[in-house]
């Protein structure tokens, strides 16, 4: 099933790379991101969230580039009572 074995298993002996064996696993394993973060300047605070497409978990494991879009971004200020004479 995973073909991991010195000549498709056929000579009675099961050879294991690690290697392979993470690669084989991780090939069958979907992940997603979510990132939420909360960003704070003075009285301003802008909130957004970036999401990733399902993919295998083998991509994460080679380095490659995990495509995100930004689904919400949202502002607010908070206004500081003036203080009076």
């Amino acid at each position: 099933m995973l073909d991991l074995g010195a000549n498709g298993g056929l000579s009675g002996r099961l050879l294991l790379d690690p290697k392979r064996l993470a690669h084989a696993i991780a090939k069958n394993i979907q992940i997603s991101n979510r990132i939420s973060v909360d960003n704070q300047q003075g009285g301003t605070t802008i909130h957004y969230i970036l999401e990733g497409p399902p993919q295998p978990l083998d991509d994460a494991i080679e380095h490659k580039a995990v495509p995100m879009k930004l689904v919400s971004i949202v502002a607010t200020h908070e206004r500081r009572a003036s203080r009076s004479a």
